[in-house]
């Protein structure tokens, strides 16, 4: 999957030109949200896993006519410029992936999945190339998108100071904590942050991916000015957790599963849900 094909593609002369890389449980839920798309677009679907690929040409069917879609198990070449590129593939291949990519194709936007790298300098590699080629890069933690969590941000005054703890079993605390570092730095308006205790060395795990690992336990960080955030994997029954949210003001609990808030205005002793 490295490799690029040989072959240059004459296509994408009509409509958004967009690459998919990585079709695996994340990336197939990146697919089932593009071809909702109303514009016209040519999305390029590429899997190096020979089987992954047949079950999506099995699984997708496209009645959008507006979509064209092509398939590869190598990234392909293209004469015109990516608008879009979503790289859904595991951490330990991204670098060289973004690295091919971005050196042989003329590419605007990059949405990389949650971690982007293992190395630091592969980060500082690909910022490089990001820089040259004039390349935007996003992050995919979509939490601070969501309502209800602007809604919580458009409560909280400048001076607030935030307690957050999200609390489930068996979550992937080392891949997905990300998503909570985000929000909680979304929330607190980007103020710098320090873990403050972890009992994560006891607790190491194999992860269900092949040659990973992962993290049960707790981790606290805590920001300047006292913003604290507790991110702890229970071994509790895994019906039961939540995310719950603690300002001068308003306690919120959030059972995101569930599309679920409920919350607690302290000033007119009054409980919400919805």
């Amino acid at each position: 999957m490295n490799n690029l094909c040989s072959i240059t593609m004459k296509v994408g002369s009509k409509g958004y030109n967009i690459f998919l890389i990585g079709l695996g449980n994340i990336g197939f839920r990146h697919l089932q949200a593009l071809m909702k798309l109303k514009k016209k677009a040519n999305i390029f679907l590429i899997e190096n896993n020979s089987n992954n690929l047949k079950q999506i040409k099995k699984k997708i069917i496209n009645n959008n006519k507006k979509l064209k879609l092509y398939f590869y198990s190598r990234i392909p070449k293209i004469d015109y410029v990516i608008d879009s590129a979503i790289i859904s593939t595991n951490a330990d291949v991204r670098y060289s992936i973004i690295r091919d990519l971005i050196k042989n194709n003329k590419v605007k936007n990059l949405i990389i999945e949650k971690f982007a790298f293992q190395k630091k300098i592969h980060f500082k590699k690909i910022l490089f190339l990001l820089k040259k080629n004039r390349t935007r890069a996003y992050v995919n933690c979509p939490r601070r998108m969501f309502p209800d969590y602007k809604k919580i941000k458009s409560s909280l005054t400048k001076n607030d100071q935030i307690n957050m703890t999200v609390s489930y079993s068996n979550w992937n605390l080392a891949s997905n904590s990300i998503h909570f570092f985000d929000l909680f730095n979304y929330l607190v308006g980007n103020k710098p942050l320090k873990i403050v205790y972890n009992n994560f060395k006891k607790n190491i795990v194999k992860s269900k991916k092949k040659g990973f690992i992962e993290l049960k336990g707790i981790i606290v960080l805590e920001s300047n000015n006292g913003d604290r955030l507790i991110l702890n994997d229970t071994n509790i029954n895994p019906t039961i957790g939540g995310i719950w949210i603690e300002s001068k003001n308003y306690s919120y609990l959030i059972y995101e599963a569930e599309e679920k808030m409920i919350y607690y205005n302290k000033n007119k002793f009054q409980f919400s849900e919805k």
